[in-house]
């Protein structure tokens, strides 16, 4: 099976196709942030211009579309359960006006780099395709392995976070049937 070439110029141009804002303006923003040479992330997203700075690159700055705006409560929550393996994030301001037809603000994004392989990364390593059966299985490992990680590990937190998951989940149109009670059963 052969794929199209993925091009990291490319995909920040279409990004950049749809908002007002430039990228020089995003670059301008996020060394007025943090500092520091401004190096964008290999690979990027369909929603967001994500880039590396800071004087030892250990920030990410994102420019997301508004419309596309990340939760901050839901990487606080994870941020709550996971420690250190999350990244503090922080919204820091728009930039772009809304009333520009057919093209978006963005909002920006400041966190903290978790550095680590990528979920991309992994996949390209590994020559296999994201539905493979052996990516499946691995997934399934990984999975396992976090939610034994949240239940041995964090039992207190979790007792106590429960009730803001679940609001925020149902919040989202999650359709839960079970109680915001953490000894209650699914």
């Amino acid at each position: 099976m052969s794929y199209p070439v993925y091009s990291l110029e490319d995909e920040i141009a279409a990004f950049f196709e749809k908002t007002s804002v430039t990228r020089q303006t995003c670059d301008n923003r996020a060394k007025d942030l943090v500092g520091g040479a401004i190096v964008p992330i290999k690979i990027q997203g369909f929603c967001s211009y994500s880039v590396y700075a800071g004087p030892n690159s250990e920030y990410v700055v994102q420019f997301r579309f508004k419309s596309l705006e990340l939760k901050t409560e839901t990487t606080i929550l994870a941020k709550q359960l996971y420690g250190t393996l999350v990244p503090e994030v922080s919204f820091v301001g728009q930039l772009g006006d809304d009333d520009i037809a057919g093209k978006e603000p963005l909002y920006i994004y400041l966190a903290n780099r978790v550095r680590g392989v990528t979920h991309l990364e992994f996949n390209l390593a590994h020559d296999r395709p994201d539905n493979s059966q052996e990516n499946f299985a691995w997934r399934k490992t990984l999975m396992g392995d976090m939610a034994r990680y949240t239940i041995l590990l964090l039992p207190q937190q979790i007792i106590q976070i429960v009730p803001t998951v679940v609001v925020s989940l149902r919040s989202r149109g999650s359709p839960l049937n079970w109680s915001t009670s953490p000894t209650a059963t699914a």
